[in-house]
């Protein structure tokens, strides 16, 4: 080591050791006396002694914050060392790069090298000067004629519409700069220069799923042959596709769709206004501006680009018309396809007819000719069947002038094939799976969501994972614009027949066959909720009993000329001979009894998740589904099993929160003893022992003050909490009466087990007390929270009915009380009735306040009893039982009921 180093090291410990002293040994030394301070205050609890340990106390926790600074600037220091998530490899890795891109020589347009700095300076301006400049401008643009005019009057005036304030720090200064360029000025050319950087080529992953999606299932039909012969995929590469776009053809192609000219405008003043420099090595050379092409990495440009595509796309559309075209042979009655592009990455489809392709040709000429972009040929491809004759590979060689290669290619970062899986394939997938110590990453969720690998690619990966393999709208129907992927999937396996009973036929793709073993087991999981009967009849679960068409008896005839939801509707009611004649009786009583009828607002029906208390997707619900379904325990997957052991297991509440604490403190203990032992101080395991009784004696101190010569170990701890007895703490609940002219109702629900025998009750009394009315009923299996509201609901009803519109409502549920008042989301399992109390909401004047089990007597009471004896109906204070009068009769007098809690002192 360097002396000068070695002397630093040493002047610098020897500061710290005069500043701080040794705090590990202060540490020790003063948990010791605070022990004492301790015993002596739990002896003579004086306040000199209270004092005395208080102090001795703060020492004890300054030091500790000393202790935990030190550990942070430790482990700052020996990061970039031997850090345990920097691994000598990455930080090879990453020291190597800055050489990489250091730039040593370039090599010019005629092929010669260039090592002189000065010379590679020039050599690179000149050589985006010309990139960025427009040579010849064009002149002919028939491809943009079949482009549509689609922005309206509306559209242009909110283009148009001026900017607003929104940031307060920096709001004047940049809306009045906006404000500027949208009155016509130029932006300055501090925000519109750009240092364009030299570095190695690299290519980026990008992934449209539906587009990955749609390619691969047209290419499984690539052996289906047209009259004209095989099927022909040619995929394009634009050459410098965002540097060489004509801003003429640009503002051409806004003015067709119909774009005003002062927005044509600003977006020529913003395209056009861009200068450049040229960073070699970090040092910028040249200042020029350009005369073609859009930013890179510009938010605005990918939609620009997408918009002058346009033009290559409808051209492409406008071959279905002509009766020369003969295009890709594909399952009848799907979609016309002919090709699929998203920005620069374009895949067209074709027969290998000659006229065929000479059309295609025809139109990407035009194309290139009308803005300004080129097909780089050299980089493009042509694939057909490997099973195709020579000579017509030939033949597409030479109309095309594409070179052919083999399958499969990549398409948006993911591999398109047409024959059985390979192992090659996915070789790239498997090389960018990493593992970085304890984190798991897995690069692979895009391409995995789009292609179906094989299962000895997901053996692989799970083997360089260790194990550990961690990898919506909807689609179709009534209720979304359907996709093209989702027509095309529709007329090519479902035809006539809806998406649920499709059965797998041998010719379908894997993506199509991995689709029909998730439809299976989890279609049932998604509940349906009617607003206007938008949900299949037969194939959705909107009754909470499953899909129709499955739950009828086998030799029952569906009608499945009814297809929707509120096809079964007589107005706003139910159709009751309608639903009876299509369903058995069980299933029409069913639907007639326990589902509200579809209203008539124009709202889709909503899907929830029902493995979700919230009803919205997951894939943390998914998982432990299918790994349960399976005969998997995640618990024993990994280190959170002895936690969850900690905070859920079944204890008496007064050492539950020991319980809780106590992984935590381990963890945090055993960080300390990782941390010394990696720093050359060791701590035997014993004393982290210690170490962490001390931390849950002082955690019992903390909470239960009152409690005294609280022991140090374990055991003794837990004997102690265990044969300890609070001190109780009592508050005085009254039944208060309600207002004149207001009726109190009091509500509960009932459930035995919280998903098993319920039930609900309510009461409603005047402002004297006495009892206007009483219900309790049995209700079908749930939850406590599902009783909750539907007795509101039952209350409220009746309420409506008999014209009570002064109501003062009470419910013990917290739970019920904030959602309906808005404060927490509704359940899933109860949306329909928190619906329908928020309509009889409106049509009375209610109050909801929540009131403790004690307030709520009565009412709890007749839940019971429906439960422990049955139904009770009471319209008078004769019609209680016993126990029901005798608690009217306290209500009324005012007597308190004693509400107990455990004292937090």
């Amino acid at each position: 080591m360097n002396p000068l180093r070695q002397w630093y090291r040493r002047t610098e410990k020897q500061i710290s050791m005069a500043t701080f002293g040794d705090i590990f040994q202060k540490i020790a030394s003063l948990e010791e006396v605070v022990r004492v301070h301790e015993a002596q205050f739990e002896i003579n609890p004086t306040v000199q002694n209270r004092e005395r340990l208080q102090k001795v106390q703060a020492e004890l926790v300054k030091n500790l914050a000393l202790e935990e600074k030190f550990w942070k600037q430790k482990a700052g220091m020996q990061w970039f060392n031997d850090g345990d998530r920097n691994t000598k490899l990455f930080h090879a890795h990453v020291n190597g790069r800055r050489k990489r891109l250091q730039l040593k020589r370039i090599q010019n347009t005629t092929g010669v090298w260039i090592e002189d700095k000065e010379e590679m300076a020039n050599e690179a301006v000149q050589n985006f000067q010309k990139q960025f400049h427009e040579e010849v401008v064009p002149t002919t643009f028939d491809i943009i004629e079949h482009v549509p005019h689609m922005v309206d009057m509306e559209h242009n005036q909110e283009l148009l519409r001026q900017p607003t304030t929104e940031e307060d720090i920096v709001e004047e200064d940049v809306v009045e700069m906006v404000k500027a360029f949208f009155n016509g000025q130029d932006l300055p050319r501090f925000i519109t220069h750009t240092n364009l950087v030299l570095l190695p080529k690299k290519k980026e992953g990008r992934s449209i799923i539906e587009n990955v999606l749609l390619t691969q299932e047209i290419i499984t039909d690539i052996r289906l042959r047209t009259k004209a012969g095989p099927n022909v995929v040619i995929k394009l590469d634009m050459m410098k596709a965002y540097d060489k776009l004509s801003w003429l053809f640009l503002t051409k192609i806004l003015r067709k769709m119909g774009f005003s000219e002062r927005f044509i405008g600003w977006v020529y003043g913003l395209v056009s206004n861009n200068w450049y420099s040229v960073l070699i090595n970090g040092q910028p050379h040249g200042f020029f501006k350009s005369t073609r092409g859009v930013k890179q990495r510009d938010p605005l440009s990918p939609t620009l680009f997408i918009l002058t595509a346009e033009a290559l796309s409808r051209g492409l559309n406008v071959l279905h018309n002509n009766l020369y075209f003969c295009g890709f042979g594909l399952p009848k009655w799907s979609p016309k396809i002919n090709h699929l592009a998203y920005a620069d990455d374009t895949v067209i489809f074709s027969s290998s007819d000659e006229t065929s392709l000479q059309l295609i040709t025809q139109v990407l000429s035009a194309y290139e000719a009308a803005s300004g972009l080129l097909i780089n040929k050299a980089k493009s491809a042509v694939y057909m069947h490997h099973l195709t004759n020579e000579t017509l590979f030939s033949k597409v060689e030479r109309v095309s002038g594409i070179r052919r290669q083999e399958f499969p290619f990549t398409y948006l970062g993911c591999p398109i094939f047409y024959s059985m899986r390979k192992m090659e394939y996915y070789n790239g997938l498997i090389n960018k799976v990493v593992l970085i110590s304890h984190v798991i990453q897995s690069i692979a969720i895009h391409l995995l969501s789009a292609v179906n690998a094989p299962a000895f690619v997901i053996n692989k990966l799970h083997k360089l994972m260790a194990r550990f393999f961690w990898s919506s709208s909807i689609e179709g129907g009534s209720r979304t614009k359907p996709s093209l992927w989702s027509s095309f999937m529709s007329q090519k396996y479902c035809k006539k027949l809806n998406a649920i009973v499709v059965p797998w036929r041998r010719n379908g793709s894997h993506i199509w066959r991995k689709m029909l073993e998730c439809r299976d087991s989890i279609e049932h999981q998604i509940l349906w909720q009617p607003k206007m009967g938008s949900a299949l009849f037969w194939f959705e679960n909107w009754t909470g009993l499953g899909d129709l068409y499955f739950i009828t008896p086998p030799d029952f005839f569906c009608d499945e000329s009814v297809q929707n939801v509120n096809e079964v509707l007589n107005g706003r009611n139910w159709n009751e001979q309608k639903l009876r004649e299509l369903l058995p009786e069980d299933l029409a009583n069913h639907i007639l009894q326990n589902i509200k009828p579809p209203g008539e607002n124009m709202v889709l029906d909503k899907p929830f998740w029902m493995l979700e208390t919230r009803g919205e997707f997951t894939m943390r619900k998914v998982w432990i589904y299918f790994l349960s379904a399976v005969g998997i325990n995640i618990d024993v997957l990994t280190f959170h099993q002895p936690v969850l052991k900690c905070w859920t297991t079944q204890v008496i509440p007064r050492i539950q929160p020991v319980l809780q604490a106590l992984p935590s403190i381990i963890v945090w203990k055993l960080w300390k003893r990782r941390n010394s032992y990696k720093y050359g101080d060791a701590i035997s395991g014993n004393r982290v022992i210690y170490q962490v009784s001390t931390t849950l004696q002082y955690l019992v101190k903390f909470r239960k003050p009152s409690l005294k010569n609280v022991p140090h170990k374990w055991p003794d701890l837990m004997q102690l909490l265990e044969q300890y007895t609070p001190k109780l703490k009592y508050t005085k609940v009254l039944w208060e009466l309600p207002e004149q002219g207001w009726i109190k109702v009091n509500t509960d629900g009932a459930s035995r087990g919280n998903l098993g025998k319920s039930s609900i009750g309510y009461v409603l009394r005047n402002e004297e007390g006495n009892v206007v009315y009483t219900c309790g009923k049995e209700i079908e299996d749930g939850t406590n929270t599902e009783a909750e509201v539907k007795a509101i609901l039952e209350a409220l009803r009746y309420c409506v009915e008999h014209d009570y519109i002064l109501i003062n409502l009470h419910t013990d549920s917290m739970l019920v009380k904030n959602v309906l008042t808005g404060e927490w989301n509704v359940p899933w399992s109860v949306v329909v009735y928190v619906e329908e109390i928020r309509e009889l909401m409106e049509r009375c004047n209610l109050r909801i306040s929540h009131t403790v089990r004690e307030g709520n007597q009565l009412a709890n009471h007749i839940a019971n009893y429906v439960l422990d004896i049955g139904p009770i109906e009471c319209t008078g204070f004769g019609d209680l039982d016993v126990k029901g009068r005798k608690i009217v009769n306290n209500d009324k007098l005012q007597c308190p009921y004693i509400r107990l809690k455990v004292a937090r002192t």
